[in-house]
């Protein structure tokens, strides 16, 4: 299962304009520079992280993210121009009876649209953790 979230963050970032105009985006966490973050150390940007793709299969996950950024290209490309740095987070979950995880593809057409908005790509697998054992 893949998860997939854009980070968008930056130095001296007002957050609100775009969190006020964009209130369909999924914010997962929202932080300013110099607030405390869950580790006691002070964030060094302001930011925003949205839910892209959540618990999806690999082919509803690319679905999701070509949506995601049609849907919201002209709010990129602002994001873009005014230097804020964004960049997509791919999560993808591995469970103890998988010989390999799915693979997910990311067409070419879709990495370009990633590059032409200067979005980075972050890719993470982490082992499927079931939360009746706690």
């Amino acid at each position: 299962m893949f998860d997939a979230v854009l980070r968008v963050y930056g130095e001296q970032f007002d957050t609100s304009p775009y969190l006020e105009q964009h209130s369909e985006l999924l914010i997962s966490e929202s932080y300013q520079q110099g607030e405390l973050d869950i580790f006691g150390s002070p964030n060094a940007f302001s930011g925003f992280d949205v839910i892209v793709a959540e618990n999806a299969e690999a082919e509803e996950c690319q679905q999701q993210l070509k949506a995601f950024l049609q849907q919201q290209q002209e709010m990129l490309s602002q994001l873009q121009q005014e230097g804020i740095q964004c960049a997509l987070d791919i999560d993808v979950t591995i469970s103890d009876d998988e010989l390999s995880p799915e693979s997910l593809s990311l067409s070419a057409d879709l990495l370009a649209t990633l590059a032409a908005l200067s979005i980075a790509i972050e890719i993470s697998a982490y082992p499927e953790i079931d939360i009746n054992e706690f």
